[in-house]
């Protein structure tokens, strides 16, 4: 954010962005503080109605920009109406930011790679899965041993079944030998 938006050494402390867990809202402390004389922040990713800086507090709280004028009424009530000119520009502006944002973040690998790998961890419910080769060795001698241990006698069927691999076993005995239903309820 300094960086994108030129911000001044001497303000760098009075600006801050705060995260709130509870609220899930992003706060920009002091944002108002910038000068007008700041081209980054009231020209380039800014207009002067809404800085750059209130501009990202909304981007980062995925809101649109929206700038209001307040206008009275017949009736004497103040009320606030949608500028649309200064939205427009404001919203261009947002899409800016973003696109900057984007730029920088991908622009050294190893932050990249580390943001990757920090989403990665967080938010992915889900992992691929990845394979080296060992299972299938395992599933073979699995197949074979079960196979062998699967023998009928007479028209009923003995299962003689390794304590590790049950469950394949009988997946297997459904696969290889396909005796009749109600032979097979017997035979276990």
């Amino acid at each position: 954010m300094y960086e994108t938006f030129d911000t001044p050494f001497y303000l760098q402390r009075s600006i801050e962005v705060h995260y709130t867990p509870f609220t899930a809202e992003w706060q920009i402390s002091g944002k108002n503080v910038v000068g007008q004389n700041n081209v980054a922040a009231y020209s380039t990713y800014g207009t002067g109605r809404a800085n750059a800086y209130k501009i990202l507090e909304d981007s980062l709280n995925l809101r649109d920009v929206r700038i209001y004028d307040t206008v009275e009424d017949a009736d004497g009530k103040e009320r606030r109406v949608l500028n649309a000119k200064e939205t427009t520009l404001a919203a261009q502006k947002q899409q800016a930011i973003r696109d900057a944002f984007r730029d920088w973040i991908w622009r050294d690998p190893e932050r990249r790679q580390a943001l990757v790998r920090q989403y990665n961890e967080e938010m992915n419910a889900t992992r691929p899965r990845e394979y080296d080769g060992s299972q299938e060795e395992l599933i073979r001698h699995l197949e074979k041993e079960t196979k062998s241990l699967i023998f009928p006698k007479g028209d009923k069927y003995l299962v003689a079944i390794h304590e590790a691999s049950m469950s394949r076993a009988m997946q297997l005995e459904e696969l290889y030998l396909k005796p009749p239903s109600r032979e097979r309820h017997q035979a276990r």
